[in-house]
């Protein structure tokens, strides 16, 4: 045998091992389990969640990507009165930083997760019903799977401090029971968080209410291509420090709006409920909150099919802060200040404002978006004080909404 032909060889066998070894292995869940419970087979699946299992997962995924396979079938969480906590899937640092781990929705979003029908119906009880929560993990992929229900809950699927994660392909449908959002992701070290191909319809019943729920100092956030319908609230929330957010190649559409002013499409809103005079320690223990910034919305579709309500708040963007304004800022505006800010050159208009509030107007980009002739394609500044320090920020003052728009990249 020449050379040559030695080192075709030698390439094939390269080629076919390296596929053998780069391959998902693949482990299986129910929502009950079957067989020996092992997971290591269909007929085997483990109960979804089993510490055991799951403590299994992260062994194998120290040698190879590891995918898990959810039977189709319903995930029922249930909420324990005594724990105050449901029985939904909660995982800690699931992930491995050179392999991949995929949670995998068997086909046509036959697995269902949702909060049992059975369980109370009271809001209290859903602040502490989440149906899958996942914390700390990194280089996470979930697809394919559908969240439904109408009974209460916090959350359908929420992340806390994660990295390098991807959500595809997945439905968040039918919640009306959501108090705050079917998805989100909260913490300071969550950084580059995907959505993609995802769809959204009928979250929620409240204000309180969201599609995607963002909070707290999470960053290199991407929403690509997916669908919203119908929530009460913001469909998309960036609270408090999150940064470096691109929405791109969207549709959102509201149908009929029943709540009694409108809400925005997208925001980044601040809840400053401490008071920096306070030495209260219940108040003391609460975070301030500042606003994040570097947005691009793009090739998104907004529709209204409500005419807009008093008020200008159906728009694309809003910042809005309500109740007290923390160290180092002012976030409340009267309406001097508004007057004033209106006679300025944008350029000074610009400095004014990123000094005042921290906003970098130059880091905001509303590009190639088409509005119908019910939704204003505009950014806005919104500020409620709450009549929490009324002899300081007396409402009529400064309960203000102004434009932002000339301000902003805009194409």
């Amino acid at each position: 045998m020449n050379f040559s032909r030695l080192l075709l060889f030698g390439m094939l066998f390269l080629g076919l091992t390296a596929g053998r070894v780069m391959a998902d292995a693949t482990l299986f869940i129910a929502p009950e389990k079957c067989g020996n419970g092992s997971g290591e087979s269909d007929a085997d699946a483990a109960l979804w969640t089993d510490p055991a299992f799951w403590k299994s997962v992260a062994a194998k995924l120290k040698q190879e990507p590891i995918t898990v396979q959810f039977a189709p079938g319903i995930y029922n969480v249930r909420h324990n009165p005594a724990t105050r906590k449901g029985n939904g899937l909660d995982i800690n640092r699931p992930g491995h930083e050179k392999y991949l781990l995929t949670l995998r929705g068997a086909p046509d979003f036959t697995t269902v997760i949702q909060r049992d029908p059975g369980d109370p119906v009271d809001a209290v009880s859903a602040n502490f019903a989440t149906l899958m929560q996942i914390r700390r993990p990194q280089n996470l992929r979930i697809t394919g799977l559908r969240f439904t229900g109408n009974t209460p809950i916090a959350y359908g699927l929420q992340l806390r401090e994660a990295q390098d994660v991807t959500i595809d392909h997945c439905r968040f449908v039918d919640m009306p029971g959501v108090y705050y959002g079917a998805t989100g992701v909260n913490g300071s070290t969550s950084r580059n968080i995907t959505w993609e191909n995802c769809h959204f319809e009928n979250v929620g019943t409240e204000i309180s209410a969201h599609m995607i729920y963002n909070a707290n100092g999470a960053r290199d956030l991407a929403i690509r291509n997916c669908t919203f319908i119908n929530t009460p609230g913001d469909f998309i929330r960036f609270r408090n420090g999150c940064r470096n957010i691109l929405v791109e190649n969207c549709s959102f559409l509201m149908p009929e709006v029943k709540t009694p002013i409108d809400y925005p499409f997208i925001s980044l809103p601040l809840f400053n409920s401490r008071d920096p005079r306070s030495t209260d320690p219940e108040i003391t223990k609460r975070p301030f909150e500042y606003f994040g910034g570097n947005i691009t919305i793009r090739n998104n579709t907004f529709t209204r099919q409500s005419a807009p309500k008093a008020g200008g708040r159906a728009v694309v963007l809003m910042f809005h802060n309500s109740n007290f304004t923390p160290p180092g800022v002012e976030l409340l505006f009267n309406r001097e200040d508004i007057a004033h800010f209106r006679g300025l050159s944008d350029a000074e208009a610009r400095a004014w404002l990123n000094k005042r509030t921290g906003i970098d107007t130059t880091a905001v980009t509303l590009e190639n978006n088409k509005v119908n002739s019910h939704t204003l394609d505009q950014v806005v500044y919104e500020c409620w004080p709450n009549g929490r320090d009324p002899q300081r920020y007396p409402d009529e003052e400064y309960k203000n909404l102004f434009d932002l728009t000339r301000l902003v990249n805009k194409q």
